[in-house]
């Protein structure tokens, strides 16, 4: 097994030459510290979901006007929501299964449940593998292309990609908002 790349290196490949001259240091200093910000980003607003499934799944269990004892819903709580192996993937899970429950199986679109699988692999990818530069020659100029360096494969972070993933997390996020609303919490 090679070892994965440094987070924010330069990558050549064998007998490739690249000079990082004082302008390209500046590009890359910049890209790097971009790109941290968005992967943060990405990271925050999957944990913006992830809270959007674990009061879907605390409400589903214990609905709003429900007497349970606040002792029970917070065991309830650290228990199955809180607890380490209550992973994102775990919480989908969960989410699916009540998905196909009366109350939520006229709200909880197809689509929903394949973009939360979609969403969960995106974080997952920023959340474990290192964002490397790749020099690429353009309009007689050497610049440095963002690449999310997996183990199955590698994903070059342009414009397009963080694009669609706006698209997909504003989606996601939407959806869910729509689904809490039949629990009465407003998450505007």
């Amino acid at each position: 097994m090679t070892v994965p790349p440094r987070d924010s290196s330069i990558r050549l490949a064998p007998g490739e030459e690249f000079t990082l001259d004082s302008d390209g240091s500046h590009e890359w200093r910049a890209k790097t510290s971009s790109l941290r910000t968005a992967r943060g980003t990405i990271l925050a607003l999957a944990f913006e979901v992830e809270h959007s499934i674990d009061v879907v799944i605390n409400r589903f269990f214990f609905p709003a006007d429900d007497k349970t004892s606040e002792d029970l819903k917070t065991l309830f709580v650290g228990l199955f929501l809180k607890s380490p192996s209550a992973s994102f993937a775990r919480k989908i899970q969960v989410f699916k299964a009540l998905s196909q429950q009366p109350i939520l199986s006229n709200l909880v679109r197809p689509d929903l449940l394949r973009n939360l699988e979609r969403l969960r692999d995106i974080r997952n990818r920023f959340a474990h593998y290192p964002i490397t530069f790749a020099p690429s020659s353009g309009q007689n100029k050497e610049k440095l292309v963002a690449i999310l360096v997996c183990r199955d494969k590698e994903i070059t972070l342009d414009e397009v990609f963080f694009k669609d993933n706006e698209k997909l997390f504003t989606s996601v996020q939407g959806e869910l908002e729509r689904v809490l609303s039949v629990f009465g919490v407003n998450k505007s």
